[in-house]
C-alpha cells in the first residue's frame, strides 16, 4: 500500500510528464510564474487540462490552470483537492431547456477565446458572403428562423462557467444584406 509521501511524489511525476508534453521546445525547466507566464498555448493548456482531469479525476477550470504556479498545481493535484469534480456526462433534458456543461471541444474553443493566456483572443468563425440573384429576403429569414426553431443549439447560449442553456426561443436578431 502507497503512503500519502508516495502518493504525492507519483502525483508529481506525473504532473511534471504532463508539462514536459505540452511545453514549447527549449522553453525553460520550470520558470518562475503562473503557467500561463510558462509560454503555453491555447491549445498546451487545453491539452494540459485534458492530462490532468485524465490522470487526476480533477476538473480545474481553465482560467484557474493557467493562474496556478507550479507550486499550487502540484499541492492540488496531489492532494485531489480542485474544489470541482470531472463534469459528468450529462444528456438534455426531454424538455432540451436542463442546463448542460459543455464538451471538451467547446471548452478548447472557450480557452482559446479568452485572454487568460495573453496575446491575442481567437475565437473559431467563419465568414461568407454570397451573391445571389433574385433572393427573397423575407422568404430567407422565414427559413433561417424555422431553422432556429427546430434546432435548440442556435439558441444555445453558455455562461461564464461553462454550463450551456438553450433560450426558448432566440431574441430579436436581424438578417443583414
Amino acid at each position: 500500500m502507497e503512503t500519502s509521501n508516495e502518493t504525492g511524489l507519483t502525483a508529481v511525476r506525473i504532473l511534471h510528464r504532463l508539462l514536459a508534453e505540452v511545453r514549447p521546445d527549449g522553453a525553460e525547466p520550470l520558470p518562475p510564474g503562473g503557467l500561463a507566464d510558462w509560454g503555453l498555448t491555447s491549445l498546451a493548456l487545453t491539452r494540459l487540462w485534458a492530462g490532468v482531469r485524465r490522470e487526476f479525476g480533477i476538473d480545474l477550470p481553465p482560467a484557474r490552470l493557467a493562474a496556478a504556479t507550479l507550486d499550487e498545481l502540484t499541492a492540488t493535484v496531489a492532494t485531489g483537492t480542485a474544489g470541482t469534480a470531472p463534469r459528468p456526462a450529462t444528456a438534455v433534458g426531454a424538455d432540451g431547456r436542463e442546463p448542460f456543461p459543455v464538451t471538451d471541444l467547446q471548452q478548447a474553443y472557450l480557452v482559446a477565446k479568452g485572454s487568460d493566456l495573453g496575446g491575442e483572443a481567437v475565437g473559431c468563425h467563419l465568414y461568407r458572403e454570397f451573391a445571389v440573384p433574385d433572393l427573397d429576403p423575407d422568404r430567407l429569414r422565414r427559413a433561417w428562423q424555422d431553422l432556429i426553431d427546430q434546432h435548440g443549439m442556435l439558441r444555445a447560449v453558455v455562461d461564464d462557467d461553462g454550463i450551456q442553456h438553450i433560450r426558448p426561443r432566440a431574441e430579436g436578431w436581424k438578417l443583414p444584406m
